[in-house]
């Protein structure tokens, strides 16, 4: 099925398929590192492995605080830094939320994470 432009479009029993929608999360999150700058997502790397060795919980408004590199223009790149993270087993989630101190993010919840 197509919509007007010939671009895919979901039917109804699609719109509620919770690995697909894992998958098409996962994707995005992952294109979007693909497309931040190198030099961004080496120093976040580094921010987030600096904080998991304290063995303190924190979230990505710490790693935020911390960099210095121009932020990419898709700021859900911290997405994909923190996922490549959990992947390699350098941080965890605590299973906890806090609330975002950035103001760009509007309170929004954040969730904490923990070293390995």
């Amino acid at each position: 099925m197509s919509n007007k432009k010939g671009g895919p479009t979901m039917q109804q029993t699609e719109l509620f398929d919770a690995v697909a929608g894992k998958n098409l999360r996962d994707r995005a999150i992952e294109q979007v590192g693909e497309h931040a700058p190198d030099d961004w997502m080496t120093e976040a790397r580094s921010v987030v492995e600096f904080l998991a060795r304290k063995h303190l919980a924190f979230t990505t408004d710490d790693v935020w605080a911390q960099l210095t590199a121009i932020a990419p223009r898709e700021p859900r790149a911290m997405g994909a830094v923190m996922k490549e993270a959990e992947r390699d087993q350098i941080i965890e989630p605590t299973g906890n939320w806090v609330m975002s101190q950035r103001l760009l993010c509007h309170r929004r919840p954040l969730r904490q994470w923990i070293g390995r």
